[in-house]
């Protein structure tokens, strides 16, 4: 029997559709808890969108240069750079939200909103990261082995102690909104 290995191919889509996701979900509740609609969000949502069309245009050009034997690292690195614009652009609408809604979020609403725009930093160094492991010619196996590791500390950031840090300092108490 063969056993079957995740090649680029395979992995690159499914890591841009979580990515997508992810998006996807930010940029909900950012609209439905955060927003704030003036000249500059506004700007900044259109341009997110306008880059994540780039993102997926060269995602698609890293499947098809890939596919045709080439090297696809050049694609791959502007995937990446695009993908994280997106993600600043996003940040950024947030960030105006919390700081302008501060006084009428729950302590729960300052405390993702303020998780998720220290997430954007950790994910842009993340993608930079990646792109420059990319660019400097790294063997195509090893840059899993890498992106993994990474995943690993970002997750433990992320999910372990970045909410016991907003727990203590954002604390829930009944009837308090907006704790910052």
């Amino acid at each position: 029997t063969e056993i079957y290995t995740l090649s680029l191919h395979d992995a690159l889509p499914i890591s841009a559709f979580v990515l997508i996701v992810l998006l996807w979900w930010m940029h909900h509740r950012t609209f439905s808890t955060y927003f704030v609609l003036n000249f500059a969000t506004v700007a900044m949502n259109f341009a997110m969108l306008g880059v994540l069309i780039l993102t997926l245009y060269f995602f698609e050009c890293v499947l098809h240069v890939a596919s045709a034997g080439q090297n696809p690292t050049t694609f791959f690195v502007l995937f990446v750079y695009s993908f994280a614009i997106v993600y600043a652009l996003l940040g950024g609408m947030l960030l105006f939200g919390i700081v302008a809604r501060r006084r009428e979020l729950s302590a729960a609403d300052m405390r993702w909103g303020i998780s998720q725009v220290a997430s954007i930093p950790i994910a842009l160094v993340f993608f930079v990261a990646m792109a420059t492991y990319a660019t400097l010619g790294a063997f195509r196996g090893s840059i899993a082995y890498i992106a993994f590791a990474m995943a690993a500390v970002i997750f433990l950031i992320r999910r372990v102690i970045l909410p016991w840090w907003l727990r203590h300092k954002i604390p829930d108490t009944v009837g308090s909104k907006g704790a910052i």
